[in-house]
Order: structure tokens, then sequence, then C-alpha cells
């Protein structure tokens, strides 16, 4: 089986972030956006899934998050679909790494005895720049 993603049809370059950031200062937006450039990621992984239904899969990797992450905070779930309306489950979590905080939207969707988790990490000040092409990379998710 074959796990893909399409590539959205354009990519923001740094002048264009910039230019939609009209809410910092005109002067060190540039400076500001450079720091984080870089420093947001998308990846895909996967695991058997046990047998768990995916409600319990997912219960189960909160609590790990919970345990192991300092000041773990859910800001949204819920359920969704991707790619060829594939169910999936979505949360939007914060926690603090080295000292950063940093934002994550993590979804996880059970296909043919494996779990497929895909996450998207960004610094928190950048997470909703980066978010709208993440989501259209997800909702090209196929299997194959």
């Amino acid at each position: 089986m074959i796990v893909s993603f399409s590539p959205p049809p354009t990519i923001s370059t740094l002048q264009s972030i910039i230019s939609a950031v009209k809410d910092l200062d005109e002067l060190s937006a540039e400076r500001k956006l450079s720091k984080y450039l870089g420093n947001a990621s998308v990846a895909i992984y996967v695991f058997p899934s046990f047998e768990k239904s995916l409600d319990k899969y997912v219960q189960d990797e909160i609590n790990e998050m919970e345990r192991d992450m300092p000041d773990f905070a859910i800001s949204s779930s819920r359920l969704r679909r991707i790619g060829d309306r594939i169910s999936a489950y979505e949360i939007i979590y914060t926690f603090v790494l080295s000292g950063e905080r940093k934002k994550v939207m993590t979804i996880w969707t059970i296909k043919d005895g494996k779990t497929y988790q895909i996450t998207y990490l960004a610094h928190t000040e950048i997470f909703s720049y980066y978010l709208h092409t993440t989501n259209m990379m997800i909702d090209s998710f196929a299997f194959t």
C-alpha cells in the first residue's frame, strides 16, 4: 500500500507570508518570521493498530501526551474526513519543547490494520501561516 500527498498548487514564499502579516510591525515582520521559517514540519507515521478502535487509540495517545509533554493543552478536537473521505480524528494542541511553545495538529486514521498519524508541528507564532497549505496536503491523502 502506498500513502501519498499531493503538493499544494502554490507554496507561499517568505515575501508573500510577510505581506500577509498585516498585524506585525512592518520593520520587524521579516525578522520575526525568518526566525521561524524552516521550523514547521509535516510527518506521517504508520503503526500497527493492535486491534484498537480509532477512539481507543486516540484516547491512549492523548493520555500519553498528557503524561509526557510539559504544559500539554488541547485547544480543539474533532472528527474529520481526509483524502478520499477517510474517517479520521484531529486534535490541535500546544506544549513546551526546549523552552519554546509549539502548536501541533495531529490526525489519526486506521486502515487495513494500520494506524496512520499525520502530524503538523510549528512554533505557535507561525502555526496559522502554514495551516492552509498543510490542510491542502492532508486533504490529498490517499491509499493506493
